[in-house]
């Protein structure tokens, strides 16, 4: 009896243990999930937060960076968060500003709702600056055992407390769900200290909340894989795939930890945290990386990768060289609803060679240009460049479009920098961007827009839809030979305190030279692939018009574009570039909703093929374009096939 009763009690402890790993609240509002604080981590004095009722940890990062701490949950519904300070709340700021998120403070409390996944900054007093990253909930949590379940500390012995080395236990379920043709490696909440890992095809690793793969910081635990000559230091890539490796995934809402900071300054040696190198189909979703020694996440010479509802974060006080996410020479990336903070820029994307980039000496194949590269729905925090195009452009970029994004503060917001390498950056979309401030380096200005030509072309840039509630210093729009030009510049709807602006002076834009060609100003053209709010299954294709379009768009898909301002006199006609190897269905103009007041509509016919493309010009439904709105395009036909391609379209 004795026996049965302690095996009873050991079941018990068991399951209260599970319990204890992912706290779980429901209510009538909805469903709170909180991740237990890893060992190695501890909680802030300086605040509390509650997502209802559910106590949500807050890291204190003193020891690695400066400047904020975060914290990390996930939800259904909607939630009230309450922010307890260790003083009295006298001044509060929530950013993105643009969200038009209402708190209400009393004595050393901060209380707000939230009713969708939202990445958020929030500022009181003087203290330090709280992340906060509200999730949704996960949808793919996989068991923890089973046919496919490669559990890294069940069934390999790897040690969760951090106190001995995990690599090989780690490694080695990797290699067995590679061998079986793939599967699934589960690394469940605890610590896990590791040198190199390599991933490898058809192989998923899901972290558990909770769960850090954690770098050691001892070089001798690394392969040296690159020198870094501005620093003098050399690095390593901490998680990277093998060569030409397929069908890679990291998700859950566990955290990598570069161990970086402490690397670097203790024993003088870099790290890469993540490094995807020539492959295919590579996601990462849900999870926190942090803290590199150098550049974070880099995304090399890869194609069809995603980076979705993670979260980057870095030392962003020191001079660092430590970019957060860099795309470089890569093919059809998406990166959406993330937030990244870093000293030195947030997302960069950048190309270069072997012969003269010291980084990129052991980069497996050739370079190769970047194309179709898309950061949707971004909360960027830098000391350098928030959203950034280069500086590197040794081989062609084409294509890249941010978009329903916000600057927090930074040197530089929206910066096309062309200081190394002679081919064009070009046909690039900054597109419903809010731009709260600045923090520059000590001795620069600081400026929201950078064209900086200065050893090959700058081409086909679109500013549109663009808020600056600062406008920092002065701006540059400069070229620096007939070669090294800037041209093709459009600002739509920019505006300074809710003005469109006309003219360079309105938005501080004065250090430009002959170089660099006069833009155009609210010319009422809109790039397809810059739309702010879609519905349906869509894509993004790299054109033979340059740059992207939408294509894919089927019976109810629509694509939507906020802020169009017609002004007072209403507009005629639309001219719209389009492709198309099928007759039949339409492409209609609405405004405010999917259904709204029809504008006009063009009736769709072959082109002769889905990158042949034509422009066709359609009348307004009189008196309709005028004021200001959101423009819905949508697409309807009788049957579930493609009505056409989309790359622009312009009202007239």
């Amino acid at each position: 009896m004795l026996k049965k009763l302690s095996l009873l009690s050991l079941i018990v402890c068991m399951l209260a243990s599970l319990l204890v790993v992912v706290p779980l609240t429901a209510s009538a509002a909805g469903t709170i999930v909180s991740y237990p604080l890893p060992s190695i981590y501890t909680t802030t004095s300086q605040y509390t937060v509650t997502a209802d009722s559910t106590n949500i940890p807050v890291i204190d990062t003193s020891a690695v960076f400066v400047n904020y701490n975060y914290s990390n949950f996930s939800f259904s519904g909607t939630t009230t968060i309450t922010i307890t300070a260790s003083e009295t709340i006298n001044t509060y700021n929530i950013s993105p500003k643009a969200l038009g998120i209402t708190a209400t403070k009393s004595g050393n409390t901060l209380t707000f709702t939230l009713s969708s996944p939202t990445y958020l900054i929030v500022k009181i007093n003087n203290l330090k600056d709280l992340v906060i990253a509200a999730d949704a909930l996960e949808t793919n949590v996989p068991a923890s055992s089973g046919t496919g379940i490669y559990n890294v500390k069940t069934q390999y012995g790897a040690d969760s407390t951090g106190a001995s080395m995990a690599t090989t236990a780690i490694q080695n379920a990797i290699n067995a769900a590679n061998a079986a043709g793939g599967g699934i490696v589960y690394v469940p909440a605890g610590v896990y200290k590791c040198g190199n890992l390599v991933l490898k095809s058809n192989v998923s690793v899901y972290l558990e909340g909770g769960s850090v793969i954690r770098g050691s910081g001892n070089p001798s635990d690394y392969t040296t894989h690159f020198h870094k000559n501005s620093l003098g230091k050399d690095g390593t890539w901490f998680i990277y795939t093998e060569t030409n490796a397929n069908n890679i995934k990291i998700y859950g809402r566990g955290t990598i930890d570069g161990n970086g900071h402490y690397m670097r300054n203790t024993n003088n040696y870099l790290n890469n945290i993540l490094v995807p190198l020539q492959s295919s189909n590579f996601t990462v979703d849900g999870i926190t990386i942090r803290d590199s020694g150098g550049w974070a996440t880099i995304v090399t010479r890869s194609n069809n990768v995603t980076f979705q509802n993670t979260k980057h974060f870095n030392n962003n006080e020191l001079d660092y060289e430590n970019d957060a996410i860099d795309i470089q020479e890569s093919q059809n990336v998406l990166i959406k609803h993330t937030v990244a903070v870093s000293e030195d820029d947030t997302y960069s994307f950048k190309t270069w060679d072997v012969a003269t980039t010291d980084i990129a000496a052991n980069w497996p194949g050739s370079p190769e240009n970047q194309s179709n590269v898309v950061v949707d729905d971004a909360l960027a925090w830098s000391r350098c460049g928030a959203f950034k195009v280069g500086d590197g452009v040794k081989q062609l970029q084409d294509g890249i479009v941010v978009k329903n994004s916000y600057v927090y503060r930074s040197w530089r917001a929206l910066a096309v920098g062309h200081l190394y390498g002679t081919p064009a950056a070009q046909n690039i979309i900054f597109d419903n961007i809010d731009v709260e401030g600045f923090w520059p380096r000590s001795g620069v200005h600081s400026r929201w827009f950078d064209l900086s030509a200065k050893t090959g072309p700058i081409k086909n840039v679109v500013f549109n839809n663009i808020n600056l509630r600062a406008l920092g210093e002065v701006s540059i729009m400069k070229g620096w030979s007939d070669t090294s030009t800037v041209s093709g510049v459009t600002l739509n709807n920019v505006r300074v305190g809710g003005v469109a602006a006309t003219n360079l002076t309105d938005l501080k834009i004065t250090d430009t030279n002959s170089y660099a060609a006069e833009p155009k100003f609210n010319t009422l053209k809109f790039e397809a692939e810059g739309y702010n709010l879609s519905s349906g299954v869509l894509s993004y294709e790299s054109s033979t018009d340059g740059g992207l379009n939408v294509g894919g768009g089927s019976n109810g898909d629509y694509i939507a574009f906020k802020n169009v301002d017609f002004g007072s006199t209403a507009k005629t006609s639309i001219d719209l570039k389009v492709a198309s190897a099928n007759s039949g269905g339409r492409i209609e103009f609405h405004l405010d909703s999917p259904t709204g007041t029809m504008l006009g509509y063009w009736t769709a016919e072959s082109t002769g093929g889905w990158q042949t493309w034509s422009v066709k010009n359609i009348s307004l439904n009189a008196g309709t374009a005028v004021g200001t709105h959101t423009v819905y395009v949508t697409f309807v036909k009788s049957d579930s096939s493609t009505v056409a391609n989309l790359t622009w379209f312009q009202f007239k």
